[in-house]
């Protein structure tokens, strides 16, 4: 019993030490001077000054010739249910060794309502997701609950993240009025890494179309004389593509199909190696240890545009991540355990990557470029959960420290840039309260960044960094939901968000993107009211109606032929209409499985400019849907889906040339389970039809797939 009390209390001085070390360590006199400039700068304009950096801001030149939280403890049917219970409009994706390695973890994303995919090719190529018609840059990453965005490139390439180390995914859309690490944003993709269990291992071998072959293991257990209290999981994937898929060529003249042909995508093969190791020790009762290494390596070609395809560009990705953490939930004083458990976390990171890029022969962007940047970001998250059961009230307060530094090294002049440096500090404090049918979330955000890299930018000379500056943020959001009967209830969310312009947006990278010193920060207003309908156990029915306006968006634009530059757009509004509707239901020998999702939306330019004013978003459908219909027996799984996206334009004038048509792609799959389910043979087959399509800004998509995987269970008689 001492030693446990010792345990508990020395948990509960690091933790209160952080924390006060984090609060009251010394700002810096040029952020003090700078803080202090803006506070006098802005007396006249507090309504937005909180989102505005602490130096003054320019303006960015119009230019009308150029035309974008989990509980980590809980197990999945727990994360799902709290989900549905909670104020704001979600998706739970299960991910993990059972999902097909031919996907990505855009994939399985693309078929959640809401959320749109930016593909530049097919498996392992760039993907990003936007929400509700935001920019990439807008959906924040999370694993395990701790950001993982970087502020290098503000857009974190979902092909990076190996999908079969994590146990599932949660997307949520809209406004959080839960404590949540990272910016306030237009939504966040949360990833919580596999769940530590009994002893199990699932082992897989994959082949497919275009040269596609993997090979995954999945292992977890118990360390041998711990009486259970220390578990362990390994998880790795090797994955390996040529990419050499046909599509049609257009040369750059797409109103003229005489000089059309189709022809085989070149410098599109890669491959990729990803592990994961994780472990778990209970101390006490109430004292639990956790630590989890990650690493993911990429190396492939960049193959370019639909008419410009290249032969010798490459880009080697590597990533190591550290993240420790330590769970105390003690017991009230004396019999008071009627009021709940409160619950303290503490986390700490450490992550590093280098990123490789050789352009040597100038096949892309302006001239020759070969570079290998490193990025190092550390930090830690201090959260607590106090429950108050008597009163249905639950309070909470989040603490999350990140820096990052990014260092950039040209080999072809053998010139190493100066470290750009950004500091984040966000404390959120959150309540919910639950009096009878309704319940209310509500959280206040405070947040500081601070930078070094206000300098300025001029082209064909390196960039040079700047005194610091510190920019502030603070917001509060809200929502509800009212049961007004069993199994129907309404939700409404209403908050700020907000996004930094990022290195590479600021000064540009690899000759292909061009920096923008003046680049303001983005931020912006966003609601969603809705109703869920669940009259039965089997059926769910979901439709919300969301609205954002946005000021000063940061958007990609293309400034000549083979580069691009990030703008501001002085203003932008989207609204639309989100709907979801699942069926599980038993009919005959097995289970019938249905869900459909279709999402409406309008994002509209609705700035100053005369030239595009009313104008379309680039790279925005209007119309996006997904439908699967699945029937599960004992030994067999069949399934069969669509998803359809309306067409949209990929420039900002809204050209008629380059309006990208509307296109429906098939999927279809068949599992067997042998064997007492020790073996199962899938087979899948993606788009089915052979559709010629293609994604953002021209990039050409594969055709028909084929698919087919062995999977393993040694150590267990039924699925994981």
């Amino acid at each position: 019993m001492g030693s446990k009390s010792a345990i508990e209390r020395v948990f509960a001085a690091a933790v209160v030490v952080g924390v006060a070390m984090e609060f009251f360590s010394p700002v810096p006199a040029s952020a003090s001077a700078s803080a202090s400039a803006s506070a006098s700068a802005s007396a006249s304009a507090s309504a937005s000054a909180s989102t505005k950096a602490s130096t003054p801001e320019q303006s960015v030149p119009f230019y009308p010739d150029v035309v974008d939280t989990l509980d980590v403890d809980a197990g999945r049917r727990g994360v799902a249910e709290d989900l549905e219970r909670g104020t704001s409009f979600g998706s739970f994706v299960p991910l993990g060794p059972e999902v097909s390695a031919g996907n990505d973890l855009a994939d399985l994303l693309e078929t959640t309502a809401g959320l749109q995919i930016h593909r530049y090719g097919g498996l392992g190529a760039f993907a990003s997701a936007s929400v509700r018609g935001s920019t990439s840059s807008q959906v924040v990453v999370l694993i395990d609950g701790v950001p993982v965005t970087s502020a290098r490139s503000g857009v974190q390439n979902l092909s990076l993240l190996p999908l079969h180390a994590f146990e599932h995914a949660v997307v949520r859309r809209g406004a959080q009025a839960t404590a949540m690490a990272g910016p306030p944003s237009a939504g966040t993709i949360d990833l919580t890494t596999a769940n530590l269990g009994p002893s199990q291992l699932t082992l897989a071998t994959t082949a497919g179309s275009y040269g596609t072959r993997a090979f995954r293991g999945h292992g977890s257990g118990m360390v041998p004389g711990t009486d259970e209290r220390v578990s362990y999981l390994v998880s790795t994937q090797w994955t390996r593509s040529d990419g050499d898929y046909p599509y049609l060529n257009r040369f750059g003249t797409p109103n003229n199909p005489d000089d059309d042909r189709e022809v085989d995508r070149s410098n599109n093969q890669f491959e990729s190696q990803s592990w994961l190791a994780k472990t778990s020790a209970k101390l006490t009762s109430s004292v639990t240890l956790d630590y989890a290494w990650q690493q993911f390596r990429r190396d492939g070609g960049i193959p370019g545009t639909e008419n410009l395809q290249t032969e010798s560009v490459r880009e080697t990705h590597h990533r190591d991540r550290h993240q420790a953490g330590a769970q105390w939930k003690p017991k009230w004083f004396g019999r008071r355990d009627h009021w709940g458990r409160p619950s303290f976390q503490l986390q700490g990171f450490i992550d590093h990557s280098d990123d490789e890029f050789s352009n040597r022969d100038g096949e892309v962007g302006l001239g020759r470029a070969d570079t290998h940047d490193e990025t190092d970001m550390k930090g830690f998250l201090v959260e607590s959960r106090l429950p108050f059961v008597p009163w249905n009230l639950e309070l909470g307060a989040l603490h999350h420290r990140q820096d990052e530094e990014w260092t950039p090294y040209d080999r072809l002049r053998d010139v190493r840039g100066f470290t750009r440096g950004r500091e984040t500090r966000t404390t959120v404090t959150s309540s919910s309260w639950t009096p009878g049918p309704f319940r209310f979330d509500a959280a206040y955000r405070w947040e500081r960044n601070r930078d070094n890299y206000a300098g300025s930018v001029v082209f064909g000379q390196e960039p040079e960094p700047s005194s610091h500056r510190v920019i502030r943020h603070e917001g509060a959001v809200f929502g509800t939901r009212w049961d007004i009967v069993p199994g129907f209830a309404l939700r409404a969310n209403r908050g700020k968000f907000l996004r930094r312009p990022t290195f590479v947006e600021l000064f540009g990278t690899s000759g292909v993107q061009h920096g923008n010193p003046e680049l303001l920060s983005e931020s912006g207003l966003q609601w969603d009211v809705g109703f869920v309908l669940e009259p039965n156990p089997f059926v769910t029915w979901e439709t919300a109606y969301f609205e954002s306006r946005t000021d000063d968006k940061i958007v990609l634009l293309q400034n000549s032929q083979r580069t691009v530059k990030a703008f501001n757009l002085d203003r932008t509004w989207t609204h639309g209409l989100e709907n979801r509707f699942a069926m599980h239901a038993p009919v005959g020998p097995g289970d019938l499985e249905i869900e459909t999702n279709l999402t409406w939306q309008e994002a509209k330019d609705v700035g100053q400019s005369r030239t595009y004013r009313g104008k379309d978003l680039p790279n925005l459908p209007s119309y996006e849907s997904y439908g699967s219909v699945g029937f599960r027996t004992d030994a067999w799984h069949l399934a069969y889906g669509v998803a359809y996206r309306s067409a949209a334009y990929r420039d900002r004038y809204n050209s008629a040339r380059k309006r990208a048509p509307g296109y429906a792609l098939h999927d279809a799959t068949v599992e067997r389970d042998l064997w007492k389910k020790h073996l199962t043979i899938r087979v899948e087959v993606q788009n089915a039809t052979d559709r010629q399509v293609s994604d953002i800004d021209g990039y050409p998509l594969p055709g028909r797939t084929w698919i087919v995987e062995l999977i393993s269970r040694p150590l267990a008689g039924v699925r994981p």
